[in-house]
């Protein structure tokens, strides 16, 4: 059976395609039960193992650097804004998460 047809199964039973690239390859990824195959070069990774690298303080602080990229490359002012109040809401969300580390 060919990877796609392969993908094709596992999304039929219930899989969810991942916005996330395989770390090898970069090629499409699917969860599946409690794991994740990547369809292109067919490495598997448990899903506890994504979960340890998903804090919400490092996925924040990703989104923060994705928006001050955009920021750098937009000339309208009022998406400018937009970004702008998106990275403020952040900042904002990451002293609450600090202030709830013990």
């Amino acid at each position: 059976m060919s990877n796609i047809a392969s993908a094709a199964e596992l999304i039929r039973k219930g899989g969810t395609l991942l916005a996330d690239p395989c770390e090898v390859c970069k090629g499409v990824q699917i969860k599946f039960k409690d794991g994740i195959l990547c369809i292109n070069c067919g490495k598997k990774t448990e899903t506890e193992k994504i979960v340890e690298k998903t804090e919400p303080k490092e996925v924040i602080k990703r989104k923060i650097n994705e928006c001050i990229l955009h920021l750098n490359g937009e000339d309208d002012i009022n998406k400018q804004l937009d970004i702008t109040k998106l990275i403020i809401s952040y900042i904002t969300i990451l002293d609450k998460i600090k202030d709830l580390e013990i």
